[in-house]
């Protein structure tokens, strides 16, 4: 997680635009019983996607962003599916940083023993999209799908 101090104006922007959609994505309720580290990580590459894509802020360069654009239009739900079955913990570490830190509300789902997670034990398997994309699918339309309140 980078240091505040450290952003520029724009990047402070970007990442105060990073925790907005995080709750305005409603990602901190739709994990189930997805692992923990995993789900935020595909959190993150719809929610940087979308920040990137509408031009909010400026990419954060003090740590490499979860991004890629084979993402865009894709839900939090089928990122998720799709790194799970490609990528170990450690391939992951080398694809990005998460740019926050995560307080996990409901303590051990998702999760092995002593909070630690364990790709394949807990949390796993192909789940299908549930609610509404992360991101829309046609940049600067004003038709953008948000997650019930």
């Amino acid at each position: 997680m980078p240091e505040v101090c450290t952003l520029n104006q724009k990047q402070t922007e970007f990442l105060f635009g990073h925790e907005i959609l995080q709750c305005v994505y409603d990602h901190f309720t739709r994990r189930d019983d997805r692992e923990a580290n995993i789900y935020n990580i595909a959190a993150d590459y719809c929610v940087n996607g979308d920040l990137i894509r509408h031009n909010i802020g400026e990419v954060i360069t003090q740590v490499k962003p979860f991004h890629d654009t084979k993402y865009y239009g894709w839900s939090s739900e089928q990122v998720y599916d799709d790194i799970f079955k490609k990528y170990d913990n450690e391939q992951l570490k080398e694809l990005g940083r998460l740019l926050d830190e995560h307080i996990d509300w409901e303590k051990g789902k998702g999760q092995g023993p002593n909070g630690k997670t364990k790709k394949g034990k807990t949390g796993k398997g192909p789940r299908g999209p549930r609610g509404p994309l992360c991101n829309t699918t046609n940049p600067g339309k004003s038709s953008q799908v948000l997650p019930s309140p």
